[in-house]
Order: structure tokens, then sequence, then C-alpha cells
């Protein structure tokens, strides 16, 4: 039994046709020459191919970390093999936990003490980390404002708008409001 025909509507046993050179759907590989039957928008006869051919087609690249040149197996490499990314990630990891320079704590700026390896330590407590992501969160105005009943200049210590610097202020601030509701209502 012969080989049947593809392109024969009854598939009939009749020898094959062979490609035609304006035959649309015959085409040659842009990578090994050989003809392969083509589809819309390719280009290559198999995978190995169209990898071999992208890979031709890419101008050797230096590489970001040790410089030397390397023909990329994709887009967007940026490294000649896995040792020097592996490199490239513990110089960031490295830079990471030298953010602070001197090693002080974000929120209090005391001195913080060595971290444990692969650690990156940006606050001296618990405290100091819950404050700085509670203030980071709500923005809240922390500018040193005057005290409205001794007039000294103070930092608040919460958000809640404090205009009174100490407990003492407090209680002398709300002794005079009553004083001043009860002249107001005998006054009345």
């Amino acid at each position: 039994m012969g080989q049947f025909n593809v392109y024969d509507p009854f598939f009939v046993d009749t020898p094959p046709i062979p490609p035609h050179p304006d035959d649309p759907y015959i085409g040659k590989c842009d990578c090994c020459g050989e003809e392969y039957e083509r589809r819309p928008g390719v280009r290559f006869c198999s995978w190995a191919c169209k990898d071999k051919g992208s890979a031709d087609a890419r101008p050797d690249k230096a590489c970001n970390m040790c410089g030397e040149y390397y023909t990329p197996t994709k887009a967007k490499q940026k490294f000649c093999g896995r040792d020097c990314h592996m490199l490239d990630l513990q110089a960031k990891n490295r830079r990471k936990r030298e953010v602070n320079g001197a090693k002080k704590c974000l929120h209090c700026e005391k001195e913080l003490p060595a971290p444990k390896a692969g650690m990156v330590k940006k606050y001296c407590s618990h405290k100091c980390r819950s404050r700085a992501t509670y203030l980071r969160n709500i923005k809240v105005d922390m500018t040193p404002r005057k005290c409205m009943q001794c007039k000294e200049l103070f930092t608040p210590k919460r958000s809640n708008g404090a205009n009174l610097c100490s407990d003492e202020c407090k209680r002398q601030n709300k002794r005079s409001l009553e004083r001043q509701r009860y002249h107001d209502k005998k006054t009345v």
C-alpha cells in the first residue's frame, strides 16, 4: 500500500505531490533551512530551531556582575550564569542590611545591636516598630506646637491632636474650664 496524499480529498493511494515553491503552506526554517508546514507567525520548523535562531539573533551582552560577554538565552537575561546571579542577590541583601549606615533605630535613633546572620533590623524593639508603622499609616502631624496652658513648645506623643504638653497642664486647663463654666452659669 502506498503513501496517501493529504492534499487529495479522497485520500486515495497516490504518490505524494512535491511541495510547490509558490505553495503558501510550505516554508523554509529561518535557522536550518528545512522545509516545514507553515502557520501564521511561525518562522522555525521546531522548538530547538526557535531557541537556537532566537539566541543567534540576540547580540552578545556583558554580564552585570563579572563583565564577561555571553550569548543570552532569554531577552531579559542580565547575568552570564547562576553564580553571578547569586552573587548579585547576596550584594543586594548586604546593601539592605547596611541601609541605616550607623545602625540606628529608624524611630527613636538608639544604637542597634548587631543583627543575626541574614536578618535586617531597622528598629530596636517591637514597640518602636509598631509606633513607626502606626505613624506611617495614619500620617499624623507630629510637629512641635505651643501648649494652650503654659505656652511652651512641645512635641505630642500621640496622634490625637494634643494641645497640652503635660498632665499638670491638663489639670490646670480642666480647672480653668470648670471655673469658666461656673461663672457663665451664674451670670445667666
